[in-house]
């Protein structure tokens, strides 16, 4: 038994020596199908590249100079048919491009001979069963000289740039999608720029005046843009069929919209500007998340089926009065534009508080959370000038209010009411039922709501982070709260930029911020993620 065992151990150790000497002494092969050329005649054969030598089979070397060959098995020798010298001044040539070959090769056993006698230092392998020998060596008795020309390597494309802009248009866009940002200079989006691309958020620069048609058109992944102040001109299907685009918002500097401009898209309201005089054809239809729409009193003719299918509208806000509606001309397949209720005097001119300063960071958001019914004014002064308190507190049932509203306004599906702090007949009944059903907002116990109890930062923050979806939500891991995924997708969409003071979760959040995120996040969303 010991002697078996010593036997074991001499044979592990011998194979523990020499299988790393054997792959230390393993040649490097390279193959390449390229043949041999004699002159202008190119000889097709199988080629290969050992420590730096080049290797051909004797017999097709022998179809290149037409020379025979026999085999002699006394000797294990092949017999060249040739002269020593026979072909001084023949010049064979060697263009390859070489791969790595999945081979083994062995040392050949096999000698060359020449008029019945060996050559001397012909180096041969042996590979899959046949003898390849050096040209190098064989061409010093043969006397044909050889060389071996390194092919041009295939010139690598140039890659193509992400974007191509001429003269301050921009022509084509070669990205790989996700999130873009169209460089500064660019004033003009060409036709079919994105057209189909999966570009999912896209911020235009400042002085970007016109896009062109289908522009965006069916960029099945696009959820939000950006869309500039001095832009005046929106192309015929611009968005058209980009069914997941939800944040966009017109800027006040359009004139121009064309035919079937946002069709087919998923956007949740829209604010017209100011003095577009005619609504085209198609502009809205098959916005089948259409809620509310804001129309200023300079519109005098919407098209044929600018409402087609747009079943969620319910809400329309006219800037002018009952009068003037009646005027304006109203094309046919647009049941859901007058079936929705509307609501007069909502003049593109903003309530003018006496608190809101038109320059404070949330004056933007003010005006469009009460032009859209999100919010109103909170009384007056001494004076009779409306006040919006934007320093006041809201609170948890004003919070899932102005979310309510924001979205459209819509009834829970079940009328029981769980919490006892919840009348049935409140303001915000339906708002805290929609808003616990639909997982936004949940109670402080089985029982309770909390109507009354300031809203925090990071309450707010998630509510709405809730209501958009939950983008970007992410599996559960050591360490992560409810308001993780929210935190982190406001900043990845800055939607906590541009506010005086740093973020801090438990702050009570005030009016002014609370209609700021609702804003930022539903209209204005220019920096956002999936």
């Amino acid at each position: 038994m010991k002697k078996l065992c010593s036997v074991l151990l001499a044979l592990a150790l011998l194979l523990a020596l020499t299988v790393p000497a054997l792959a230390e002494d393993a040649p490097e092969i390279l193959y390449s199908p390229n043949g041999i050329a004699v002159g202008d005649a190119v000889f097709s054969c199988d080629v290969y590249r050992i420590d730096g030598a080049h290797f051909v089979g004797l017999r097709d070397l022998g179809d290149a100079l037409r020379f025979d060959i026999n085999y002699d098995a006394e000797t294990n020798s092949i017999q060249i048919g040739a002269a020593s010298g026979q072909y001084t001044g023949t010049v064979i040539t060697l263009s390859a491009e070489w791969s790595v070959p999945d081979v083994v090769a062995v040392e050949s056993p096999q000698r060359c001979a020449m008029d019945g006698v060996f050559l001397v230092g012909v180096r041969g392998w042996n590979i899959g069963g046949r003898n390849y020998f050096a040209l190098e060596d064989l061409a010093s008795y043969l006397g044909f000289s050889f060389e071996a020309i390194a092919a041009e390597p295939e010139p690598e494309p140039e890659p193509e740039p992400e974007f191509v802009i001429e003269d301050g248009v921009l022509t084509a866009y070669n990205g790989d999608g996700g999130v873009v940002t169209v460089p500064d200079g660019v004033t003009v989006i060409g036709e079919r720029v994105f057209y189909k691309t999966d570009v999912t958020v896209v911020a235009l620069p400042d002085g970007v005046v016109s896009i062109g048609e289908r522009a965006f058109s069916h960029c099945e992944k696009l959820t939000a843009v950006s869309l500039p102040d001095g832009l005046t001109e929106i192309g015929p299907a611009a968005f058209s069929a980009s069914g997941a685009l939800e944040a966009v918002a017109i800027p006040a500097s359009v004139a121009s919209l064309g035919k079937g401009a946002f069709t087919g898209t998923a956007i949740p309201a829209a604010v017209l500007p100011e003095g577009l005089t005619a609504i085209p054809e198609y502009l809205f239809s098959q916005c089948s998340r259409l809620e509310s729409v804001l129309i200023p009193a300079s519109v005098t003719e919407i098209g044929k089926g600018a409402f087609l299918q747009c079943g969620a509208l319910a809400e329309v806000a006219y800037g002018g009065n009952m009068a003037d509606w009646r005027a304006v001309s109203i094309g046919e397949q647009n049941e859901a534009l007058t079936a929705a209720k509307i609501t007069f005097g909502v003049g593109a001119e903003p309530t003018r508080f006496a608190d809101v300063d038109e320059d404070a960071y949330y004056a933007t958001a003010v005006n469009w959370a009460v032009q859209l019914g999100v919010t109103n004014g909170t009384g007056s002064n001494a004076e009779g000038e409306p006040l919006f308190s934007p320093d006041a507190i809201v609170k948890r049932s004003e919070a899932v209010t102005f979310l309510w509203r924001a979205r459209g306004m819509q009834e829970p599906e079940t009328a029981e009411n769980p919490f006892e702090d919840v009348p049935a007949d409140t303001w915000y009944t339906d708002p805290v039922l929609w808003a616990v059903e639909n997982g936004i907002a949940k109670g402080r116990s089985a029982a309770s709501f909390a109507p009354g109890e300031s809203v925090k930062r990071g309450e707010m923050l998630t509510f709405l982070w809730r209501a958009m979806g939950e983008p970007g939500k992410t599996e559960a891991y050591e360490g992560k709260q409810w308001y993780s995924d929210a935190e982190y997708w406001a900043g990845e969409i800055g939607l906590t930029e541009g506010l005086p003071t740093a973020y801090s979760r438990e702050e009570p959040c005030p009016r002014s911020d609370v209609v700021y995120y609702l804003c930022q996040a539903i209209v204005l969303m220019s920096l956002a993620t999936e």
